[in-house]
């Protein structure tokens, strides 16, 4: 279940599938699943008392029994158990949502209700984590007129000014002396830098990185004729207005746009500011990594879905889920921990080029910074997500949305089941 926004407006949409499970005389499980999307509605304060109707709404356009339903019944059916498994995203209408929910059953035994909130808005809390620290980090002796963050972005928007991106590429083949060199540092436009949009900073960075060693000259020389005829109109403008209390609006705009390709032109000639970049991108590539993971994983499964469908069968996995929990998770968590070896420190592609970027007295506080981002990435990475996938009921959807025909995958299903088996039984190994 999601919100998705339609022009000014947004809507909630949910689909939901019903998984039957009846269990024989010979212990043997006959399983039928069904699949409804939901009519879709539509969201007008976002509020969590607002998202429990809606979800009550949708599961009422299907047809299917909602909690409350179920509850009503539960002393009617007293063996009959009642599991709600809701994906959602860990904002505060749904959060509340699911309080009230839990609230509702909680004197009900045989009504389950569980959240598992999206791993993908999980990753984009754990790089909000890491941008905090690089916002929050000074160098020694050395003074920012803004944050990390403001300043990727301002120098992307500065990129993206008009007629600048060519100006660049032309400084470029000036400098270099040649026309390939400048279509490979700047023949991609930057994106804009959005705290709320997946990955729009690093897209960033990578350009950046790219042109690194021409950025700094090349946007000196390319923005040298704007400034300079900026400076002029602006003062022009001023003395006109001298009578004037202020700067008009027209004024005021001229000079903050001075100020940001100044602020531009500052940040990418300073070896820190460029050793920062290089930091933040080699700091966040397991989650962009696992981020493009999940996206290509759930085009195969829409693939494998649709091919189910065709043939008239019901898919039950793998998907997108089963896959993290039984393995990618773990293995990305891995990755994340070699940040931190003695290796990743002078392997080229992760923080090598820092020490060919930065003079020798600024390692230590490049080292600290390295540190204290690895550090709160693990941390983070192990709450939000290594906890999770690692517990009950997440480990029981592994068994029920692996294929047990697959001879490759049986020796790993029977290793999930004997790590459930001792969860549930609270053994040790």
């Amino acid at each position: 279940m999601y919100q998705e926004a339609i022009g000014k407006n947004k809507v909630h949409i949910g689909h939901v599938t019903a998984l039957t499970c009846d269990l024989g005389e010979a212990d043997l499980a006959e399983a039928v699943a069904t699949q409804s999307l939901c009519d879709i509605q539509l969201v007008s304060d976002g509020t969590a008392p607002e998202t429990y109707s809606i979800i009550q709404k949708e599961f009422a356009s299907i047809s299917a029994p909602d909690w409350e339903k179920r509850r009503s019944e539960a002393s009617c059916f007293p063996k009959r158990l009642s599991m709600y498994q809701f994906g959602l995203d860990a904002g505060p209408d749904n959060t509340g949502a699911a309080r009230r929910i839990k609230h509702k059953l909680r004197t009900v035994a045989n009504v389950i209700v569980h959240v598992t909130w999206c791993f993908m808005h999980q990753l984009q809390l754990i790089c909000k984590t890491i941008l905090a620290v690089l916002d929050a980090f000074r160098w020694k002796d050395v003074f920012f007129p803004c944050n990390y963050f403001a300043s990727v972005a301002t120098v992307a928007n500065v990129w993206r000014g008009p007629g600048v991106a060519a100006s660049l590429r032309s400084a470029c083949a000036r400098q270099t002396q040649s026309e390939s060199v400048a279509r490979q540092a700047f023949g991609k436009m930057p994106g804009r830098c959005l705290r709320g949009r997946w990955a729009s900073i690093d897209s960033v960075e990578v350009l950046i990185i790219a042109a690194m060693r021409y950025l700094g000259p090349c946007l000196a020389e390319a923005l040298a004729g704007k400034l300079s005829k900026e400076s002029k109109v602006l003062s022009a403008k001023m003395a006109a207005s001298a009578n004037a209390v202020g700067l008009d609006d027209d004024q005021k705009y001229q000079a903050e746009q001075k100020a940001y390709r100044a602020n531009a032109i500052t940040r990418t000639s300073s070896c820190l500011w460029r050793a920062m970049v290089v930091i933040s991108n080699v700091a966040k590539s397991v989650l962009v990594q696992c981020l493009y993971w999940m996206q290509k994983q759930q085009g195969q499964h829409d693939n494998n879905l649709r091919a189910a469908v065709c043939a008239g069968r019901n898919y039950m996995g793998p998907t997108p889920l089963s896959n993290f929990v039984t393995y990618k998770a773990a293995e990305l968590f891995n990755g994340l921990c070699s940040l931190a070896s003695p290796e990743a420190m002078q392997d080229p592609g992760r923080w090598g080029p820092v020490w060919d970027i930065l003079p020798p007295e600024r390692y230590p506080e490049a080292l600290c910074l390295i540190l204290s981002l690895v550090l709160r990435g693990v941390a983070s990475w192990k709450h939000r997500l290594m906890a999770r996938v690692s517990s009950l009921p997440l480990r029981l959807l592994v068994l029920a949305e692996a294929d047990p025909g697959d001879e490759v995958k049986r020796c790993s299903l029977m290793q999930q089941i004997s790590f459930i088996a001792k969860l549930l039984l609270d053994m040790e190994d």
